[in-house]
């Protein structure tokens, strides 16, 4: 299944944290030309996701908050879940690849914070993505 957790270590010091989100040098050649940056927040008690992409590899960084991951091969059917905290000295970075179906909820009494990069735009007259029913 290609996903991938990683831990990134938060640089503090009075000011707050600064965290080395994502390097060119991380991206495999194919993921390297730029599609886009963006922002989301999940409620408490919601989700976000619950479908696939068929070509885009997608890298979420959670900010704030508590969430359950479940990502699920499209093919194969195999299927892993995954508690994550951003609290400690890390956030965690996920990368989902094409053919992964994955669903991100909020399991905090707070509003969760994502940090995403895409390597393909956003097109709304072409969209790369299928629902898929994982919660």
């Amino acid at each position: 299944m290609d996903y991938e957790i990683t831990e990134l270590p938060k640089f503090s010091d009075e000011r707050g944290y600064l965290v080395e989100y994502l390097k060119a040098g991380e991206l495999e050649d194919s993921m390297k030309s730029f599609g886009q940056i963006y922002l989301s927040t999940i409620a408490p008690g919601h989700t976000r996701g619950n479908h696939f992409h068929r070509h885009k590899h997608e890298f979420f960084g959670l900010m704030t908050g508590k969430v359950t991951l479940v990502v699920e091969d499209v093919d194969t059917g195999r299927r892993e879940e995954h508690e994550l905290d951003s609290g400690g000295d890390h956030i965690y970075r996920v990368r989902v690849g094409p053919g992964v179906a994955h669903a991100i909820t909020n399991t905090s009494d707070e509003l969760v914070v994502l940090c995403s990069y895409t390597d393909k735009e956003y097109d709304r007259d072409n969209l790369d993505q299928e629902a898929y029913a994982l919660t």
